[in-house]
This record gives structure tokens, C-alpha cells and sequence, in this order.
């Protein structure tokens, strides 16, 4: 007899999903290859990127071990990360990587994550790039954090301040955070985290990405001041085709979903901005890159929002976000 609905849908799911993964092995496969190419000039550099076992965290990952960095698959789902492993080094056979779990939602996770990574040495670039979106109801972590704040900006904010012992005794490293598109049409900051008032699924993940704009460029900001040579980095993707709304059942999104798969810059590709931040030598710090035509094209340095880089909100933000992680940043040099 034939399957019901549901389970039709299943293998539908199943075999996108299947074509998708696919997908983004070739287009690993071919930036590998052009990563490959040029040169091995990331050698004995350890970088950690939050979020690799998908997307654009998984093409960084690929682009930069290609280029002889050791890098670090900090995920939450480990059976994830280790079929991201593999197909990175389906197509880099001699990649240095290890693999971490790290719930940026769970500041125990997050905190048990940069105690172990502290024990291995310097780290020369972090790469804050894990996200999620459009959750449609409210969801409050253990910490009592929103969830899209709380994985997309808090956890971030706590991991770096963490790691800047391990930034600080590279010398010459790099936090790259991760904005969006969708952080462009926002009037205002929200300095409560979408904790408080009307909750939208589309505001919230706007605010906080919103919120990582001004968190790296504020961040850039103190690291100045301080003397460092530790610099931050802000990218964005343009429109890339992720993971972000795979969650998403409802036909609205469901319709994003098909039209991000079809005209949206493979994953692969929009990563290339995270890795020009996290490799380019001509780059100095406070730095935001985006594709050249907004939402494609090579990386090309572009101007924040006057809202994002506007230093009395990024120090408002910053007590904001200091008070309601009980986390303090240690920037003495």
C-alpha cells in the first residue's frame, strides 16, 4: 500500500536533502582545488570556526585547511561535525582538524569549550560564525537567554572574551563575527536581547545580527585603545544559500527555502568573505566585508550602518551585554 503523507514527505525531505549535500561537495571540491592553488600560506595557524558542520561554516572550514591551517570544527551536533570532517578531507585528504562540541545557546558549553581550547595553545583566528533564524515562538535557554540571541551574539560575546588569552599570545590574530542582510532595515537596537515586548521571529534574528555588528566593531574599537595587535573583523555572506531557515514548515518560508536553493550564491562561495577576513594581510582591523554587489560578488570592503558602528550605541551595547552575561572582557596588553 502506498506511504502516507508524512511519510512521503520524509523521503521527499530525504532525498533534498541528500542532493543538497551533494551539492556542496562540489562546490567544496572545485574551492578547495582554487584554495589549494594558492599556496599553503596559512601554515601553523589554529582557527576555530563555530558552526562548521554545514553551510558557510563548512566552507571556510574546507577553504582554510586547504590553505594549511589547522582548524577547528567547533559544533553542537557531533555526529555532524564528523560527517563534515569527511568530506572535508574527501577534498583536502591531508587536513589538520579536530573536532569540538560547543552549544553557544549553554554558557556551561561554552565555557567548558574555551577552558579546553585555552589548555591547546594559541589560536590566531576565531571565527564566530554559527547562526540560527526565524525560530516562531520565543524559546528561553537554561540561562535564561532568548535562543536566537543566545547562540547568534551572547555566546559569541562570552566565547571570545574567553579565548582572548589564546587571540592575545598569537600576536597577529583575528575575530571575524558574522552580520546579515536582514540587520539593514532595523530603526533601533534592542539592548534587552529580544527578551522583552512583542516577539517576532524575523526581528529578532535581525536584532541579532544587528548585535554582532556592533559587538566586532566595538570590540575592534577597545582592542585599539588597549594596545593589541588582536584585531576584529566584521563580514556578512549577501545571500547565501544555508541552512539558516531548514527548520522552517510553514509555506512562507518553505518558499524561501526553494528560491534561496535556486538563486542564491552557493554556500560554498559566500564563505569567501569569512575567509578573506580571517586570511587577507592588507587588512588592519574594524574592517566590514561583504560581497561586491551586496548580496553577491567577491569580498569587497564596504560601510556599516551608521546605527552599527556608531561608538556610544556599541558602548551602551557592550554594558548591555557585559550586565546580562556577567561576563567582563580582560583587554590589558
Amino acid at each position: 500500500m502506498p506511504g502516507s503523507d508524512q511519510e512521503r514527505r520524509s523521503e521527499q525531505q530525504a532525498g533534498l536533502d541528500q542532493q543538497a549535500g551533494l551539492d556542496q561537495q562540489a562546490g567544496l571540491d572545485q574551492q578547495a582545488g582554487l584554495d589549494q592553488q594558492a599556496g599553503l600560506d596559512q601554515l601553523g595557524r589554529r582557527m576555530i570556526i563555530t558552526g562548521a558542520s554545514a553551510g558557510i561554516g563548512l566552507g571556510a572550514a574546507a577553504a582554510l585547511a586547504a590553505r594549511g591551517a589547522e582548524v577547528v570544527l567547533a559544533v553542537r551536533n557531533p555526529e555532524r561535525g564528523r560527517v563534515a570532517a569527511e568530506r572535508i578531507r574527501a577534498t583536502v585528504p591531508d587536513a589538520r582538524l579536530e573536532l569540538a562540541d560547543l552549544d553557544l545557546a549553554e554558557l556551561a558549553s561554552v565555557r567548558r569549550f574555551a577552558g579546553d581550547q585555552l589548555s591547546r595553545g594559541p589560536v590566531h583566528v576565531l571565527i564566530n560564525n554559527a547562526g540560527i533564524s526565524m525560530l516562531p515562538k520565543r524559546t528561553i535557554t537554561a540561562d535564561g537567554f532568548e535562543l536566537q540571541a543566545a547562540t547568534n551574539v551572547l555566546g559569541h560575546f562570552v566565547l571570545t572574551a574567553l579565548l582572548m588569552p589564546a587571540l592575545h599570545a598569537a600576536g597577529d590574530a583575528r575575530v571575524v563575527s558574522v552580520s546579515s542582510l536582514a540587520a539593514r532595515a532595523l530603526p533601533s537596537v534592542d539592548y534587552h536581547f529580544n527578551e522583552r515586548g512583542w516577539y517576532q521571529p524575523g526581528i529578532a534574528y535581525a536584532q541579532s545580527k544587528l548585535a554582532c555588528g556592533i559587538f566586532a566593531l566595538e570590540l575592534d574599537r577597545r582592542l585599539q585603545v588597549a594596545g593589541h595587535r588582536v584585531i576584529s573583523l566584521l563580514t556578512h555572506p549577501g545571500w547565501a544559500a544555508t541552512e539558516l531557515f531548514a527548520h522552517q514548515t510553514d509555506p512562507i518560508n518553505r518558499a524561501i527555502n526553494f528560491f534561496t536553493g535556486a538563486l542564491a550564491t552557493p554556500a560554498d562561495q559566500g564563505a569567501d568573505c569569512e575567509v578573506y577576513a580571517a586570511t587577507a594581510p592588507e587588512l588592519t582591523g574594524g574592517e566590514y566585508i561583504g560581497p561586491r554587489w551586496v548580496s553577491r560578488g567577491e569580498p569587497w570592503i564596504i560601510r556599516p550602518r551608521a546605527l552599527m558602528a556608531d561608538p556610544q550605541v556599541g558602548s551602551r551595547w557592550w554594558q548591555a551585554a557585559e550586565q546580562r552575561t556577567g561576563v567582563k572582557f580582560d583587554l590589558q596588553v
